[in-house]
Protein backbone atom coordinates (compact mmCIF):
# COMPACT_ATOMS: atom_id res chain seq x y z
CA UNK A 1 0.00 0.00 0.00
CA UNK A 2 1.32 3.29 -0.72
CA UNK A 3 1.50 6.38 2.13
CA UNK A 4 -0.53 8.59 0.61
CA UNK A 5 0.34 12.19 0.87
CA UNK A 6 -0.92 14.31 3.59
CA UNK A 7 -2.71 17.90 4.24
CA UNK A 8 -1.04 18.37 7.69
CA UNK A 9 2.49 17.03 8.91
CA UNK A 10 2.02 13.39 10.24
CA UNK A 11 0.50 13.53 13.39
CA UNK A 12 1.80 12.45 16.72
CA UNK A 13 -0.77 11.23 18.32
CA UNK A 14 -1.80 7.66 18.47
CA UNK A 15 -4.67 5.53 19.33
CA UNK A 16 -6.54 2.46 18.91
CA UNK A 17 -9.37 2.06 16.69
CA UNK A 18 -12.07 -0.86 17.16
CA UNK A 19 -11.42 -2.38 20.10
CA UNK A 20 -14.74 -3.46 20.24
CA UNK A 21 -17.94 -2.65 18.04
CA UNK A 22 -19.36 0.01 19.68
CA UNK A 23 -16.74 2.33 19.45
CA UNK A 24 -17.30 2.23 16.14
CA UNK A 25 -20.85 3.89 15.08
CA UNK A 26 -22.57 4.63 11.63
CA UNK A 27 -25.88 5.90 11.31
CA UNK A 28 -27.04 6.02 7.97
CA UNK A 29 -28.64 9.70 7.51
CA UNK A 30 -31.24 8.89 4.62
CA UNK A 31 -31.99 12.05 3.39
CA UNK A 32 -35.82 11.76 2.42
CA UNK A 33 -38.54 10.30 3.65
CA UNK A 34 -40.17 7.17 2.71
CA UNK A 35 -43.49 7.69 1.40
CA UNK A 36 -45.43 5.12 4.16
CA UNK A 37 -46.65 3.17 1.07
CA UNK A 38 -45.65 0.97 -2.17
CA UNK A 39 -44.68 -2.49 -3.38
CA UNK A 40 -40.98 -2.01 -1.37
CA UNK A 41 -40.72 -2.70 2.22
CA UNK A 42 -38.47 0.01 4.33
CA UNK A 43 -36.52 -1.24 6.95
CA UNK A 44 -34.16 0.46 9.33
CA UNK A 45 -31.89 -2.15 11.28
CA UNK A 46 -29.37 -2.17 13.52
CA UNK A 47 -26.70 -4.77 13.11
CA UNK A 48 -23.71 -5.66 14.97
CA UNK A 49 -20.52 -7.21 13.96
CA UNK A 50 -22.12 -8.09 10.53
CA UNK A 51 -21.38 -6.73 7.25
CA UNK A 52 -24.45 -5.30 4.82
CA UNK A 53 -24.51 -8.89 2.65
CA UNK A 54 -24.68 -10.58 5.56
CA UNK A 55 -28.24 -8.76 6.95
CA UNK A 56 -29.87 -8.44 3.41
CA UNK A 57 -29.49 -12.37 3.18
CA UNK A 58 -31.21 -12.91 6.30
CA UNK A 59 -33.85 -10.48 4.94
CA UNK A 60 -34.25 -11.84 1.63
CA UNK A 61 -34.52 -15.57 3.72
CA UNK A 62 -37.19 -14.38 5.98
CA UNK A 63 -39.17 -12.37 3.11
CA UNK A 64 -38.59 -15.91 0.86
CA UNK A 65 -37.41 -13.71 -2.02
CA UNK A 66 -34.05 -13.24 -4.37
CA UNK A 67 -31.42 -11.80 -2.81
CA UNK A 68 -31.63 -9.45 -5.90
CA UNK A 69 -35.32 -8.17 -4.05
CA UNK A 70 -33.62 -6.72 -1.33
CA UNK A 71 -31.71 -3.18 -1.60
CA UNK A 72 -29.68 -1.07 0.74
CA UNK A 73 -27.96 1.97 -0.31
CA UNK A 74 -24.58 1.52 1.34
CA UNK A 75 -22.06 -0.93 2.62
CA UNK A 76 -21.51 -0.57 6.20
CA UNK A 77 -18.24 -1.59 8.05
CA UNK A 78 -18.67 -5.14 9.94
CA UNK A 79 -16.31 -4.89 13.25
CA UNK A 80 -19.09 -1.66 14.10
CA UNK A 81 -22.46 -1.08 15.57
CA UNK A 82 -24.12 0.26 12.46
CA UNK A 83 -27.94 1.95 11.55
CA UNK A 84 -28.76 1.98 7.96
CA UNK A 85 -32.26 1.08 5.88
CA UNK A 86 -33.17 -1.92 3.71
CA UNK A 87 -35.59 -2.51 0.95
CA UNK A 88 -37.48 -5.36 0.46
CA UNK A 89 -39.89 -5.52 -3.29
CA UNK A 90 -43.43 -7.69 -1.96
CA UNK A 91 -45.26 -6.76 -4.69
CA UNK A 92 -49.41 -7.61 -3.55
CA UNK A 93 -47.84 -10.05 -1.23
CA UNK A 94 -48.24 -10.25 2.72
CA UNK A 95 -45.15 -8.86 4.23
CA UNK A 96 -43.61 -11.79 7.05
CA UNK A 97 -43.44 -10.72 10.52
CA UNK A 98 -40.60 -8.18 10.47
CA UNK A 99 -40.10 -8.14 14.48
CA UNK A 100 -38.86 -11.95 14.13
CA UNK A 101 -35.40 -10.36 12.12
CA UNK A 102 -34.35 -9.20 15.95
CA UNK A 103 -31.58 -11.37 17.47
CA UNK A 104 -28.71 -10.89 19.50
CA UNK A 105 -26.84 -8.95 16.81
CA UNK A 106 -29.84 -7.18 14.38
CA UNK A 107 -32.83 -5.21 15.47
CA UNK A 108 -35.48 -3.19 13.97
CA UNK A 109 -35.61 0.25 14.21
CA UNK A 110 -38.48 0.99 12.17
CA UNK A 111 -40.63 -0.17 9.21
CA UNK A 112 -42.96 1.38 6.42
CA UNK A 113 -43.03 1.33 3.04
CA UNK A 114 -41.90 3.07 -0.23
CA UNK A 115 -42.77 3.21 -4.00
CA UNK A 116 -39.33 2.39 -4.95
CA UNK A 117 -36.16 0.14 -4.12
CA UNK A 118 -33.57 1.65 -2.21
CA UNK A 119 -30.24 1.43 -4.60
CA UNK A 120 -26.60 2.32 -4.34
CA UNK A 121 -25.44 5.59 -3.17
CA UNK A 122 -28.80 6.87 -2.62
CA UNK A 123 -28.63 8.08 0.85
CA UNK A 124 -27.61 11.70 1.59
CA UNK A 125 -24.82 10.93 4.35
CA UNK A 126 -23.53 9.25 7.28
CA UNK A 127 -23.42 9.93 11.12
CA UNK A 128 -19.84 8.35 12.66
CA UNK A 129 -19.41 7.85 16.65
CA UNK A 130 -15.72 7.08 16.64
CA UNK A 131 -14.35 6.14 20.24
CA UNK A 132 -10.60 6.02 20.26
CA UNK A 133 -8.89 3.81 22.99
CA UNK A 134 -5.20 4.17 24.73
CA UNK A 135 -4.79 8.14 23.44
CA UNK A 136 -1.57 9.12 23.49
CA UNK A 137 -0.41 12.95 22.61
CA UNK A 138 -1.74 16.33 23.59
CA UNK A 139 -5.45 16.67 23.23
CA UNK A 140 -5.40 20.27 22.32
CA UNK A 141 -3.15 19.29 19.11
CA UNK A 142 -5.58 16.93 18.27
CA UNK A 143 -8.39 19.79 18.52
CA UNK A 144 -5.99 22.13 16.53
CA UNK A 145 -5.62 19.62 13.70
CA UNK A 146 -9.45 18.82 13.69
CA UNK A 147 -10.25 22.25 13.45
CA UNK A 148 -8.14 22.97 10.60
CA UNK A 149 -9.90 20.35 8.74
CA UNK A 150 -13.01 21.16 9.74
CA UNK A 151 -12.48 24.51 8.02
CA UNK A 152 -10.38 23.84 5.21
CA UNK A 153 -11.78 19.99 4.26
CA UNK A 154 -9.61 17.25 4.21
CA UNK A 155 -8.85 14.58 0.95
CA UNK A 156 -11.36 12.88 0.20
CA UNK A 157 -9.46 9.52 -0.67
CA UNK A 158 -10.72 6.07 -0.97
CA UNK A 159 -10.14 4.21 2.56
CA UNK A 160 -7.78 1.22 3.16
CA UNK A 161 -10.87 -0.99 3.26
CA UNK A 162 -11.66 -0.39 -0.64
CA UNK A 163 -8.43 -2.00 -1.54
CA UNK A 164 -8.64 -5.34 0.58
CA UNK A 165 -5.84 -6.32 3.01
CA UNK A 166 -2.33 -5.34 1.83
CA UNK A 167 -3.57 -4.01 -1.53
CA UNK A 168 -4.70 -7.61 -3.18
CA UNK A 169 -7.84 -5.76 -4.93
CA UNK A 170 -6.09 -4.11 -7.06
CA UNK A 171 -3.85 -6.79 -7.47
CA UNK A 172 -6.75 -8.88 -8.61
CA UNK A 173 -7.81 -6.44 -11.28
CA UNK A 174 -4.32 -6.05 -12.61
CA UNK A 175 -5.09 -9.86 -12.37
CA UNK A 176 -8.34 -9.73 -14.57
CA UNK A 177 -6.62 -7.77 -17.18
CA UNK A 178 -3.66 -9.68 -17.63
CA UNK A 179 -6.58 -12.50 -18.21
CA UNK A 180 -4.71 -14.35 -15.32
CA UNK A 181 -7.55 -14.11 -13.46
CA UNK A 182 -10.59 -16.09 -15.35
CA UNK A 183 -13.32 -17.34 -12.99
CA UNK A 184 -14.79 -14.10 -11.18
CA UNK A 185 -18.20 -13.49 -10.15
CA UNK A 186 -19.71 -10.61 -11.07
CA UNK A 187 -20.26 -9.22 -7.76
CA UNK A 188 -16.13 -9.64 -7.09
CA UNK A 189 -15.37 -8.09 -10.11
CA UNK A 190 -17.12 -4.84 -9.26
CA UNK A 191 -15.37 -4.81 -6.23
CA UNK A 192 -11.99 -5.33 -8.58
CA UNK A 193 -12.48 -2.49 -10.80
CA UNK A 194 -13.40 0.11 -8.20
CA UNK A 195 -10.42 -0.76 -6.51
CA UNK A 196 -8.94 0.50 -9.86
CA UNK A 197 -10.79 3.10 -10.46
CA UNK A 198 -10.39 4.01 -6.73
CA UNK A 199 -6.10 3.59 -6.55
CA UNK A 200 -5.52 5.67 -9.65
CA UNK A 201 -7.85 8.49 -8.15
CA UNK A 202 -5.56 8.58 -4.66
CA UNK A 203 -2.75 8.75 -7.05
CA UNK A 204 -3.82 11.50 -8.52
CA UNK A 205 -4.90 13.54 -5.83
CA UNK A 206 -1.90 12.69 -3.68
CA UNK A 207 0.47 14.11 -6.28
CA UNK A 208 -1.95 17.23 -6.60
CA UNK A 209 -1.04 17.69 -2.33
CA UNK A 210 2.75 17.10 -3.04
CA UNK A 211 2.89 19.57 -5.65
CA UNK A 212 1.24 21.98 -4.03
CA UNK A 213 -2.18 21.99 -6.62
CA UNK A 214 -4.42 20.93 -3.55
CA UNK A 215 -6.21 24.68 -3.54
CA UNK A 216 -5.13 26.19 -6.45
CA UNK A 217 -7.09 26.54 -9.96
CA UNK A 218 -5.18 25.45 -12.51
CA UNK A 219 -6.75 26.66 -16.61
CA UNK A 220 -8.64 22.88 -17.70
CA UNK A 221 -9.28 22.20 -14.42
CA UNK A 222 -13.02 20.18 -13.78
CA UNK A 223 -14.38 21.09 -10.82
CA UNK A 224 -17.95 20.08 -9.29
CA UNK A 225 -20.59 22.59 -7.45
CA UNK A 226 -20.82 21.68 -3.42
CA UNK A 227 -23.83 19.43 -2.67
CA UNK A 228 -24.45 18.13 -6.68
CA UNK A 229 -22.67 16.07 -9.37
CA UNK A 230 -22.65 18.70 -12.02
CA UNK A 231 -19.04 19.35 -13.42
CA UNK A 232 -17.83 22.47 -15.95
CA UNK A 233 -14.27 23.15 -16.84
CA UNK A 234 -12.35 26.17 -15.60
CA UNK A 235 -11.65 27.98 -19.31
CA UNK A 236 -9.78 30.86 -17.41
CA UNK A 237 -9.03 31.25 -13.62
CA UNK A 238 -10.07 34.68 -11.86
CA UNK A 239 -10.27 35.38 -8.54
CA UNK A 240 -14.11 35.05 -8.25
CA UNK A 241 -13.65 31.07 -8.96
CA UNK A 242 -10.31 30.81 -6.38
CA UNK A 243 -12.70 32.36 -3.65
CA UNK A 244 -15.24 29.81 -4.29
CA UNK A 245 -13.21 27.32 -4.17
CA UNK A 246 -11.96 28.90 -0.98
CA UNK A 247 -15.31 29.27 0.62
CA UNK A 248 -16.39 25.36 -0.91
CA UNK A 249 -19.27 26.51 -3.71
CA UNK A 250 -16.97 24.17 -6.25
CA UNK A 251 -14.31 21.56 -5.89
CA UNK A 252 -11.47 20.65 -7.77
CA UNK A 253 -11.83 16.90 -8.66
CA UNK A 254 -10.16 14.11 -9.91
CA UNK A 255 -10.56 11.09 -12.41
CA UNK A 256 -12.79 8.21 -11.35
CA UNK A 257 -11.06 6.48 -14.77
CA UNK A 258 -12.52 4.86 -17.58
CA UNK A 259 -14.00 4.96 -21.47
CA UNK A 260 -14.98 8.67 -22.72
CA UNK A 261 -14.08 12.16 -22.37
CA UNK A 262 -12.47 13.67 -19.03
CA UNK A 263 -13.24 17.33 -19.84
CA UNK A 264 -9.96 18.35 -19.18
CA UNK A 265 -7.82 21.08 -20.78
CA UNK A 266 -5.26 19.70 -22.79
CA UNK A 267 -2.48 20.43 -20.39
CA UNK A 268 -4.76 19.19 -17.46
CA UNK A 269 -5.47 15.88 -18.61
CA UNK A 270 -1.67 15.43 -19.47
CA UNK A 271 -0.66 16.23 -15.88
CA UNK A 272 -3.18 13.41 -14.80
CA UNK A 273 -1.91 11.37 -17.36
CA UNK A 274 1.62 11.70 -15.62
CA UNK A 275 0.38 11.00 -12.11
CA UNK A 276 -0.93 7.53 -13.17
CA UNK A 277 1.97 6.54 -15.79
CA UNK A 278 3.48 4.00 -13.41
CA UNK A 279 -0.27 2.56 -13.85
CA UNK A 280 -0.94 1.80 -17.54
CA UNK A 281 -2.30 -1.91 -17.10
CA UNK A 282 -4.86 0.09 -14.76
CA UNK A 283 -6.11 2.87 -17.37
CA UNK A 284 -6.40 -0.05 -20.04
CA UNK A 285 -8.08 -2.34 -18.53
CA UNK A 286 -10.71 -0.35 -16.94
CA UNK A 287 -11.23 1.40 -20.53
CA UNK A 288 -11.29 -2.25 -22.02
CA UNK A 289 -13.86 -3.26 -19.30
CA UNK A 290 -16.12 -0.84 -20.48
CA UNK A 291 -15.82 1.51 -17.35
CA UNK A 292 -17.18 5.10 -17.67
CA UNK A 293 -15.05 8.28 -17.35
CA UNK A 294 -15.99 9.90 -14.40
CA UNK A 295 -15.24 12.62 -11.95
CA UNK A 296 -14.86 12.93 -7.72
CA UNK A 297 -14.13 15.73 -6.08
CA UNK A 298 -10.22 15.52 -4.22
CA UNK A 299 -12.11 17.37 -0.85
CA UNK A 300 -14.73 17.02 1.48
CA UNK A 301 -15.40 18.73 4.23
CA UNK A 302 -17.16 17.45 7.91
CA UNK A 303 -20.27 18.30 9.35
CA UNK A 304 -21.63 18.45 13.07
CA UNK A 305 -18.27 17.85 14.64
CA UNK A 306 -17.92 16.51 18.43
CA UNK A 307 -15.01 15.98 20.39
CA UNK A 308 -15.13 15.10 23.49
CA UNK A 309 -12.19 13.88 26.25
CA UNK A 310 -13.81 11.07 27.84
CA UNK A 311 -10.80 10.02 30.20
CA UNK A 312 -6.95 10.42 29.87
CA UNK A 313 -6.34 8.23 27.27
CA UNK A 314 -10.36 7.92 25.83
CA UNK A 315 -11.62 10.12 22.90
CA UNK A 316 -14.81 10.58 21.88
CA UNK A 317 -15.02 11.90 18.01
CA UNK A 318 -18.15 12.43 15.86
CA UNK A 319 -19.13 13.75 12.60
CA UNK A 320 -21.09 13.08 9.61
CA UNK A 321 -19.66 12.81 6.06
CA UNK A 322 -21.00 12.70 2.57
CA UNK A 323 -21.98 9.50 1.44
CA UNK A 324 -18.84 7.78 -0.70
CA UNK A 325 -16.21 9.80 1.97
CA UNK A 326 -14.51 7.79 4.48
CA UNK A 327 -14.32 8.20 8.22
CA UNK A 328 -10.75 6.94 7.78
CA UNK A 329 -9.25 9.25 5.85
CA UNK A 330 -10.57 11.72 8.38
CA UNK A 331 -8.58 9.85 11.15
CA UNK A 332 -5.55 9.30 9.46
CA UNK A 333 -4.98 13.31 8.99
CA UNK A 334 -5.64 13.37 12.78
CA UNK A 335 -3.87 10.30 14.55
CA UNK A 336 -1.53 7.90 13.97
CA UNK A 337 -4.10 5.07 14.64
CA UNK A 338 -4.19 1.08 14.83
CA UNK A 339 -6.93 -1.00 14.64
Amino acid sequence: MKEWARLLDKPMQKAVLRCQPADFQVDEVLGFEPSGEGEHWFLQLEKTALNSDEVAKRVADLAQVKLMDVGYSGLKDRNAITRQWFSVYLPGQPAPDWQSLNSENVSVLQVTQHSKKLRRGVHKANRFEITLREFEGEFNELKNRLGFLQKNGFANYFGEQRFGHGGRNVEHALALFERRLRKVSRAKKSIYLSAARSWLFNCVLSERINQGRWSQLQQGDVVMLHGSHSIFAIEAVDELLQQRLAEGDIHLTGPMWGKGCSKLGEEAYAWEKACIVSEPPLTVGLEAAGMKMERRPLRVFIKGVELTELEADVVRLAFELPTGSYATSLLRELLNYRQ
